[in-house]
């Protein structure tokens, strides 16, 4: 088992699983870039499904250094620091959809 700072065990390979998802998501957004409405709702469900797990907007911006490490172990020598700051605004718009999806949520459930 993997501890997490608050001492919760986690499974590593459920852990493992999850870090597969979440890099073919960041794939899948990458291609679907080009329809920003299509991936803003995919990216705002994805948000709501996580806020049911009690996530915080801010634990979805601490991603970015393991993301960012994944792919420049993967792209080598063509993680340059243009391709960083690419990678660096994708992510920043996935993050923030998320976030928005996880707080529209919370909103929703004080509503109620």
């Amino acid at each position: 088992m993997v501890k997490t700072e608050s001492g919760e065990e986690i499974d590593p390979e459920k852990l493992r699983t999850h870090g597969t998802v979440v890099m073919q998501g960041l794939g899948a957004a990458v291609e679907s870039l080009d329809d920003s409405v299509f991936l803003s709702n995919i990216l705002i469900a994805v948000g709501d499904r996580h806020a049911k797990y009690n996530v915080n907007p801010e634990m979805i911006t601490l991603l970015w250094p393991s993301i960012r490490d994944v792919l420049k172990e993967r792209l080598n020598d063509d993680f340059t620091e243009e391709s960083e700051m690419a990678w660096k605004h994708v992510f920043d718009y996935i993050a923030g959809k998320i976030a928005e999806g996880i707080l529209q949520r919370k909103e929703n459930n004080l509503a109620s």
